[in-house]
């Protein structure tokens, strides 16, 4: 009996493409956060969380590709974010620390409805939501909660990328409906 295996990781990855596929589950988390309404919030919230988190995975993987050289591999926010470099962490958290001052009121507003104090410091998110991608997918499996307050990470991360390759920054074509695209089978 023949075991069919996975084809091998290329090598070294086009940084750019890392990037794109990123900027990809990034857009997919802002079309549903805009569409969210407290009529479907419910169910919303985990796919709202799980590109949140892919995307900020994916924008972590280019970081590190574009630093190192590197191929990052598996889905912990925590650990990719370590495999940075001390000046990037910082600019990241910096970045963080801003948008925690101007979301304060929110936050507040949040903590007395729900009943949770939310962290604010970036390491301590990471540490409580960094394998969020991984345990919202599974939801099913769990107790149902999953604490995940990241959602401005990726946006974040994109920024801090764009720094460093502005000539990324090149909007995209806009995307067709799928009755207008061609198919074809691929050539084997």
């Amino acid at each position: 009996m023949k075991i069919k295996t996975e084809p091998p990781l290329r090598a070294s990855p086009d940084p750019e493409k890392i990037f794109r596929q990123g900027e990809a589950f990034l857009e997919a988390m802002t079309l549903l956060v805009r569409c969210a309404r407290p009529a479907n919030q419910a169910q919303l919230g985990a796919p709202i969380v799980v590109n949140s988190a892919f995307a900020s995975e994916i924008f972590l993987k280019c970081l590190i590709r574009l630093e190192s050289g590197q191929t990052a591999r598996g889905h912990h926010l925590d650990a990719l974010f370590a495999r940075l470099h001390p000046a990037t962490r910082q600019e990241i958290d910096a970045l963080w620390r801003e948008g925690i001052v101007r979301k304060e009121q929110a936050t507040l507003r949040i903590e007395a409805a729900m009943g949770i104090t939310i962290p604010r410091k970036l390491q301590d998110c990471l540490a409580a939501g960094g394998r969020a991608f991984e345990a919202t997918r599974y939801l099913y499996e769990g107790d149902g909660k999953v604490r995940f307050v990241l959602t401005d990470l990726p946006k974040m991360l994109h920024e801090v990328i764009l720094a460093r390759r502005p000539e990324w920054s090149q909007p995209l074509p806009e995307p067709r409906l799928i009755e207008e695209m061609q198919f074809q089978k691929p050539s084997t």
